[in-house]
């Protein structure tokens, strides 16, 4: 029985990413997704509590199954420094430059202002992601490869110099990169290293 609730579960998050994707979170309804599924808004309620439940669902879903790469990169805590971080650079921004999860962005900021769903998207998705780099800054820092600063910040810096120039763009319906991603990334890397490596 939990194989089969499972298996309707995957596949009203499998519909609902299509729908979701394709009119963004505002103009898609319970009863459309539940009329593509094949069931009723009440079988939906059974699985989800509400549509922004079966939203975050979804984009966790969506994060998970293009972040697990991104997630092997940083994992490789005792590589060399430069070649870990270019390669988890360029997942990254792979990642990030995605047109699927652009488009999850950007109905997660549309709806930050009426909702809690926002809120709940950065804790699943941006904040793990700093959490788990975090941990590989620490290691780093605490090998002696790294300045000793707050990891945190350092982090935080890291982020946003990889970020610098590639998805902002996109997110306001550029269809272009202004950087190419592998570009970015070891230009990125390089500036990081040239302000935190010893």
């Amino acid at each position: 029985m939990r194989v089969k609730t499972d298996k309707k579960r995957d596949e009203i998050l499998s519909v609902a990413a299509r729908i979701f994707n394709k009119n963004g979170y505002a103009r898609t309804s319970m009863s459309a997704i539940s009329k593509e599924v094949g069931g009723s808004k009440e079988t939906l309620y059974n699985y989800f509590s509400s549509k922004e439940d079966l939203f975050a669902d979804v984009m966790i879903t969506v994060m998970e199954s293009q972040a697990s790469k991104l997630k092997k990169t940083i994992d490789n805590l005792d590589g060399d420094l430069k070649e870990t971080l270019e390669e988890f650079a360029i997942a990254f921004l792979e990642l990030k430059t995605s047109p699927k999860l652009i488009s999850f962005i950007r109905a997660g900021i549309a709806e930050a202002g009426h909702s809690n769903l926002g809120q709940k998207l950065y804790e699943v998705g941006p904040k793990q992601g700093c959490e788990h780099i975090c941990r590989f800054i620490t290691h780093q820092v605490e090998q002696g490869k790294l300045r000793n600063e707050d990891p945190w910040i350092i982090t935080l810096h890291l982020k946003a110099l990889i970020e610098s120039g590639s998805s902002e763009a996109l997110l306001f319906g550029n269809d272009e990169l202004e950087i190419d991603n592998e570009t970015s990334a070891k230009k990125a890397v390089e500036a990081f290293l040239r302000a935190y490596a010893i």
